[in-house]
């Protein structure tokens, strides 16, 4: 509601004789404004100074404003009127027009009562700006069209990174936003502004070579520069930048010579500190700070030096703007972790491989596979035995299929394929399972089952596999800590598989695997030809991964609430500081960190806290959404047209997943953390199902209470269709205004509604001034 001088009011609620007054004030460069209306007299302007107006309208256009679009974004229509020229003052509207660059002013469409005391001024109902000039034939007259101030509003918001202001910053990171932050937020993606150059070996480097060949050059030069290749130091001497060859010095600042893999990362050992800033301007607080690499966040806080932005502790080439020096690129060194693979032949003795020297072995999980092998298809209702020992050749592959009951029990007593070279290792066993890759239940659905003996002793009976199921299953782990346990005893009482596969199951592969605690050294065992192939797997060289991005825990309590987050923006744009309600206390937890118009964000920051923004002549405000408490009575005598329909079928939302806790760093199609959802099941069983899943992603709430009370308001509001009534009235309402709540007295039970739309149509000769009111109840 538009506060307004007690004079105006006096006038405006007078029963007979008002006579209200419209004018358009126009701004000239290098000179007095121009005072336009439709008729002549003296008025004191907003000023304070005494003005007589020209006489050169001919037509008013309509001034309104509203919300449009489903986050209830703040809209104020262009403003059309007609202004004629005068053919008896030489200075009329074709002059100005020709002699003033009209474009470039500022317009004000003022109100004000004819005959009132001298020294009111009259009150603002638009400001804005000239947006076109069209002169008519024969310079008749001029149409101008006038758009609202929030022009200045609708502008790109922030710094974005570019490349002419930060020359030095990382290629990746230009054309993103500087972040703009409000309360605290986790995890903030930083912004490199002073970067190390970073490349990869295009070659394989021996540590013999004094050349090495990168993937790329930057621009500026790298000779006498010094780089990282994984944990060696390099300085470059020469370069060829067609060729990208680089001629270094190897292992210098006492790092050792090593060889490395191509695709090793290069970095620049910067000799200043490389810069990351974290928000467009200071901070209260600087917490943890994390690089991401590959996938994995590390904490480097220890390595790097914060400044909040403020006086006294703020970079000088980065005046106001919080930041964090670190010394080099981070960097991560993974070690890869070496893994045996045994896979030995099931035709055991009838080919072999060379004796290999021991060797010293991690693996992943700390599982080992002690033996594994490939089964015939039909060997359907047989049980099936199988010794893990190294058995000679006595038999063909095909038995298998026929005569498993009768292999290996019994006959064969060759020395294992592996055996421990200490006895420490052996106790490093802790576990044996079984494996089968089998087809269960394949005619009739039964599992298969598996029996398995160590030391002549069943120590595992159990049925594994799922029903008409195909894949790899296992047993359960049998705690198991001596390896000779599966050989080293008399034939009868090696360690065995029994297999009943049944008359509908196929098993393809078995295997067993052994989990052990520590390292183990392996070695053949004396004069035994290995019946398989041992590989290792792994890079016994510490690969060296740069990050993804730096990331910071930040606050910036002291901005933490709509209203002083809507303030930020504004003065960020040159807009004068709005005033809010009371009753808007949602705590906001977020950054800017996309390119988007003030006014977007504006509207986001109200829609994610139950309010609306507006802004109008007499000053911008954060308003909450709904009909509040009443402004303002309207009466059937105020009344002098009204008419009522129901809200769009467009607006009903029954449905609502409200996304919130947004994660600023993650690549994900979805960022947000947390999911609040409901249903109105009564709307939609009249309606259907209605959603808008694009408007409720609240990147500002952080609080599983606050969204859920959010979602409820929006889907109550939302889910059902409301009355609107379109008003018209007079001038005795003119402090209405979009946002207001009112009574509508000339309705039966009086409800109170929220004015979601306001316009005012200045009088002519042809037709009174009225106010047109949209209300929504």
């Amino acid at each position: 509601m538009q506060t307004l001088p007690a004079a105006i009011t006096a006038e405006k609620n007078k029963t007979t004789g008002a006579k209200p007054v419209w004018i358009l004030k126009l701004s000239r460069t290098g000179t007095t404004p121009l005072y336009i209306s439709d008729r002549v007299l003296t008025i004191t302007a907003a000023d304070g100074t005494s003005q007589t107006t020209k006489a050169w309208v001919s037509s008013w256009g309509v001034l309104k404003e509203g919300i449009t679009n489903g986050l209830g974004e703040m809209t104020i229509a262009d403003y059309d009127l007609h202004l004629m020229a005068d053919p008896t003052d030489a200075a009329n509207i074709i002059y100005q027009v020709d002699t003033y660059d009209i474009e470039t002013s500022t317009a004000e469409i003022q109100h004000w009562y004819e005959g009132m005391v001298a020294g009111t001024a009259a009150i603002k109902k638009f400001v804005g700006y000239v947006k076109e000039v069209s002169v008519d034939q024969n310079d008749e007259g001029v149409s101008l069209r006038l758009q609202d101030a929030t022009l200045k509003l609708q502008g790109t918001l922030g710094t974005v990174l570019d490349s002419v202001t930060y020359p030095l910053a990382d290629p990746d990171h230009i054309g993103k936003l500087l972040p703009i932050v409000f309360g605290t937020v986790n995890k903030l993606p930083a912004l490199c502004v002073d970067a190390g150059w970073v490349t990869s070996l295009a070659n394989q480097a021996l540590s013999t070579d004094t050349t090495i060949t990168v993937s790329e050059l930057p621009s500026t030069t790298v000779v006498g520069k010094t780089f990282y290749i994984d944990a060696e130091q390099v300085t470059v001497t020469a370069a060829n930048t067609t060729t990208r060859v680089l001629t270094v010095t190897r292992g210098v600042n006492g790092t050792t010579i090593a060889n490395h893999s191509m695709g090793s990362v290069v970095i620049e050992k910067k000799a200043t500190p490389i810069v990351f800033i974290l928000a467009d301007h200071a901070l209260d607080t600087i917490g943890e700070i994390y690089i991401r690499v590959a996938g994995v966040d590390v904490n480097i806080t220890a390595s790097v030096t914060k400044y909040l932005g403020t006086s006294g502790n703020q970079l000088a080439a980065y005046p106001g703007k919080a930041a964090i020096t670190i010394a080099t690129t981070p960097a991560v060194m993974q070690q890869i972790w070496l893994a045996i693979n045994n896979a030995l032949d099931v035709d055991q003795g009838n080919h072999t491989h060379p004796t290999s020297t021991s060797t010293t072995v991690l693996r992943p999980n700390n599982v080992i596979y002690v033996y594994g092998g490939t089964l015939a298809n039909n060997y359907n209702g047989t049980y099936a035995q199988r010794a893990f020992d190294n058995d000679t050749a006595t038999y063909m592959q095909g038995n298998l299929a026929v005569q498993l009951s009768q292999v290996c029990d019994g006959t064969y007593n060759a020395s294992p394929g592996f055996t421990y070279t200490t006895v420490n290792n052996i106790a490093s066993c802790l576990n044996i399972r079984v494996g089968v890759v089998a087809e269960c239940g394949y005619d009739y659905g039964s599992p298969v089952r598996i029996q398995l003996f160590i030391k002549g002793v069943m120590v595992l009976n159990q049925a594994i596999g799922n029903v008409f199921a195909s894949g790899t299953f296992y047993t359960g782990w049998y705690p198991f800590t001596n390896m000779s346990d599966l050989y080293s005893y008399p034939s009868t009482s090696f360690a065995k598989i029994v297999m009943q596969n049944g008359s509908d199951c196929r098993c393809k592969e078995i295997w067993f695997e052994i989990q052990t605690g520590t390292a183990t050294t392996y070695s053949p065992a004396a004069g035994v030809a290995l019946t398989g192939d041992l590989s290792l797997i792994g890079n016994s060289i510490a690969n060296v991964y740069t990050m993804d991005q730096l990331m910071a825990n930040v606050a910036r309590t002291t901005v933490a609430t709509p209203l002083l987050a809507c303030n930020d923006i504004l003065s960020r744009v040159g807009y004068p500081a709005a005033t809010g309600s009371s009753n808007i206390t949602t705590a906001i937890n977020g950054a800017i960190t996309t390119q988007q118009s003030a006014l977007y964000w504006l509207t986001r920051i109200a829609f994610e806290s139950w309010a609306l923004f507006k802004v109008s002549s007499a000053g911008s405000k954060l308003v909450p959404r709904g009909a509040g408490a009443s402004q303002k009575p309207i009466t059937s005598a105020m009344v002098r047209n009204s008419s009522r329909r129901k809200s769009a079928y467009e607006d009903i939302i029954n449905k609502i997943a409200l996304k919130f806790d947004l994660d600023y760093a993650s690549t994900s199609a979805d960022p947000y953390r947390q999911t609040v959802s409901d249903v109105n099941s009564a709307s939609q069983t009249r309606y259907g199902v209605q959603d808008r899943p694009d408007l409720f992603l609240f990147q500002f709430i952080t609080s599983s209470a606050i969204a859920t009370a959010l979602r409820d308001a929006y889907l109550t509001w939302y889910a059902a269709r409301h009355w609107v009534h379109e008003v018209e009235v007079f001038l005795d309402n003119i402090e209405v205004e979009f946002g207001d709540s009112i009574t509508l007295g000339f309705i039966t039970g009086a409800p109170v509604g929220f004015v979601r739309e306001a316009r005012v149509a200045p009088g002519d000769d042809s037709a009174p001034d009225t106010i047109t009111l949209v209300v929504e109840v």
